[in-house]
């Protein structure tokens, strides 16, 4: 006995003439709030960018200037992860948001006045403004400048740390001459010598 699966039935087109007012603009307000959520999405997913990447970027730089390198490769390592996770998270939301309005053009009558289901859109075949988005070149500036790190980290030079410090003495050390010992004076009669020349006051006669 086979069995053939049941085919779906395509869906039913949506009504026009005065119908059709009410029944897109339910439909319009639905695709909206689907638009509201990728947006929010997109929202949350910046900020955790921005979070991310400033403490990242705040121990590398504490990090820089010690001798040890590999602390500063684990901290670009871990941007560059960041950096390209979220990006494939807002690609995904672009390409979310990209499909709603797409349904929306293929399946909106065309006798309907009401608002559209957003407000700005770029225009049909330049897809390369997609890349002067926020969400696309945020992530893409955050990779350019973690992979700048680490050639900067690779090529800085680090002075050994055996290496002596040079002392330098400014101190001048000088001898103070002795004087020659005079032939045939004894040493208290020398002592003399160099006593204070100055004359004594005699003493008056009784």
């Amino acid at each position: 006995m086979d069995v053939h699966p049941e085919v779906p039935e395509p869906p039913a087109p949506l009504p026009s003439g005065p119908k059709c007012q009410e029944t897109c603009k339910e439909l319009a307000d639905t695709l909206r709030s689907l638009l509201d959520h990728e947006s929010e999405a997109i929202h949350q997913r910046m900020g955790w960018l921005g979070t991310f990447q400033g403490l990242l970027l705040a121990g590398t730089g504490v990090m820089w200037d010690k001798s040890d390198k590999k602390p500063v490769y684990l901290f670009c390592s871990l941007g560059l992860a960041v950096s390209l996770t979220m990006w494939a998270g807002l690609f995904a939301a672009s390409i979310a948001t990209d499909n709603v309005k797409k349904w929306w053009d293929e399946n909106a009558p065309k006798d309907y006045w009401g608002p559209g289901v957003i407000s700005f859109y770029r225009p049909k075949g330049r897809k390369w403004i997609r890349a002067f988005a926020p969400w696309f070149a945020i992530p893409a500036l955050f990779v350019l400048s973690w992979i700048g790190i680490i050639a900067l980290n690779y090529l800085r030079v680090i002075p050994p740390l055996s290496q002596p410090i040079p002392v330098v003495c400014k101190q001048e050390c000088t001898s103070v001459p002795t004087p020659p010992a005079q032939a045939g004076k004894p040493a208290d009669a020398r002592s003399a010598s160099h006593k204070d020349p100055s004359p004594r006051p005699r003493r008056a006669a009784p």
